[in-house]
């Protein structure tokens, strides 16, 4: 019920000054304007608006189900001015060279929120296996049923994060793949997957460790 100045002020007046500073601050509350949440572009790898893929990715399907998204960063940072689309580019030609189809994440974010995708969501990626030297029998290999998303820059050191619009534009994206993917059900970090708790990815950084598992809040115990 919406309460005429009149009433409000009687009402005021008989309040404690508790009570008065408690009402004050809710009309403040009411008062602010609401923040309008930006929408969110996926920046695609070809066509008009696209980062100018050289690559073919791997064959996808409809079908596929992936069960967890798995978090990475790209241990190298974006050079201050340099164009980000070259930056993209020049990171797909480094993962052919490792022979990799394109670029072995689905999706990266920079810094400034930027969201790209390397791969199309329903592709498996090339992010969290071992190389066959290492593991023969691939027994270690996660790529399949997981979606990898990679922060750009460099976050190995406890405490270091991402930048909030970073943090805010992958938490938009976590949240976007799973409403339309109801088979994630997990959301963790490259190092907590087996044969890989070594992995530079965030292994000695508890800040964003934490950060990451938050999203899994509601799993069973």
């Amino acid at each position: 019920m919406q309460l005429s100045q009149n009433q409000q002020q009687a009402h005021r007046n008989n309040l404690s000054p508790f009570g008065r500073d408690a009402v004050e601050r809710w009309n403040a509350v009411e008062a602010q304007p609401e923040v309008e949440v930006p929408q969110r572009t996926i920046i695609p790898r070809d066509g008009d608006g696209g980062w100018g893929a050289v690559h073919t990715p791997p064959r996808w399907t409809d079908n596929y189900t992936p069960h967890t998204i798995i978090m990475h960063h790209t241990v190298g940072d974006l050079p201050d001015g340099y164009d980000l689309f070259q930056f993209i580019r020049n990171m797909e030609d480094w993962h052919v060279g490792r022979e990799f189809s394109t670029i072995g994440y689905n999706y990266l974010i920079a810094a400034d929120g930027t969201i790209i995708q390397g791969r199309p969501r329903n592709a498996q990626g090339a992010h969290v296996a071992l190389p066959r030297y290492r593991d023969p029998e691939q027994r270690h290999n996660h790529n399949p049923n997981t979606i990898g998303i990679g922060f750009i820059g460099t976050f190995v050191n406890d405490g270091d994060m991402p930048t909030p619009e970073a943090q805010a534009a992958a938490e938009w994206l976590i949240n976007n793949i799973r409403s339309e993917l109801p088979s994630i059900t997990a959301v963790r970090a490259h190092n907590e997957m087996s044969g890989h708790e070594g992995n530079e990815d965030f292994v000695d950084n508890q800040k964003i460790l934490d950060w990451i598992r938050a999203f899994n809040t509601n799993e069973e115990e």
